[in-house]
């Protein structure tokens, strides 16, 4: 069959699924069943990519299928799996993947146990929920992925990376969780310290909330990817102005001490890091 005419179907329609769904089929693919815990979740989504079969459960899913994508919590992954191993009487050697960044693909064993191929297929991408209803195909375009495999499955996996325009990066499985944490340390905790840096405008009375930075962080981090993050430090600690992050220290105590040990912290490690 040619990969153009690939068969895909779809469990779980969170932000990851819509996006995987909807970016299957910009790129020719068919999404022939979606299975979501919810009833109008899977119709919604089926709706969005033409799919005529949706509901709560994995038995609507094509036993001829080529593909089965598995976008459910982490928590969710093994029962499904289990449920997807002795419910479908599958015609053919279909392959499985999930989405999960934490989870390895060991998780997939009672399929693997019945000769399917599978791996983890773990987005390198942010999907935050209350973002769901503008998630697009875009969200995927040519980025990275990471791969997690037995060593017989990875080159199909990859290829499949490809196909879907991304780019494999392979993770060793006793590396899931270190690989997860740098994919939660991108993603989330700047996050956080640029809410920080919005409440400390406000008290700075600096009207539009995070907005004045955003040129700040966005040149901040084009620095740090073209110099590398050691060379891109700047600032007092960077340099080395005790007086400054003496008065830095002060300043967030009375504003918001709860703050002071982790800007301690990020003090200490950047000037570490720029000696």
């Amino acid at each position: 069959m040619r990969s153009s005419q690939r068969t895909i179907a779809l469990i779980g329609a969170g932000p990851v699924g819509t996006s995987l769904a909807i970016h299957a089929q910009r790129l020719g693919r068919r999404v022939v069943a979606v299975v979501a815990r919810h009833g109008r979740t899977s119709q919604r989504l089926a709706r969005r990519v033409k799919c005529r079969s949706y509901g709560t459960s994995v038995s609507i899913i094509p036993s001829d299928v080529d593909l089965v994508v598995i976008a459910v919590p982490d928590g969710e992954i093994a029962r499904v799996a289990a449920s997807l191993a002795s419910t479908v009487s599958w015609r053919r050697r279909t392959a499985f993947v999930h989405c999960s960044g934490a989870v390895t693909s060991d998780a997939l064993a009672p399929l693997r146990a019945r000769g399917h191929r599978v791996a983890s297929l773990h987005p390198i991408q942010t999907f935050p929920r209350a973002a769901l209803r503008f998630a697009d195909a875009t969200l995927l375009q040519n980025i990275a992925w990471g791969v997690e495999a037995a060593t017989g499955q990875r080159t199909w996996a990859e290829r499949l990376v490809r196909e879907w325009k991304g780019r494999p990066v392979r993770v060793p499985k006793e590396a899931k969780i270190t690989y997860h944490l740098a994919c939660t340390f991108a993603a989330n905790y700047p996050v956080v310290l640029w809410q920080l840096t919005a409440e400390l405008g406000r008290a700075a009375r600096i009207p539009g909330g995070l907005g004045p930075f955003i040129p700040l962080i966005l040149e901040s981090l084009s620095y740090a990817y073209e110099l590398g993050p050691k060379r891109a430090l700047t600032g007092p600690a960077a340099r080395g102005e005790s007086s400054v992050l003496r008065k830095h220290r002060e300043a967030l105590r009375r504003l918001s001490p709860t703050w002071v040990p982790l800007f301690n912290a990020l003090v200490h490690q950047a000037r570490r890091r720029s000696r």
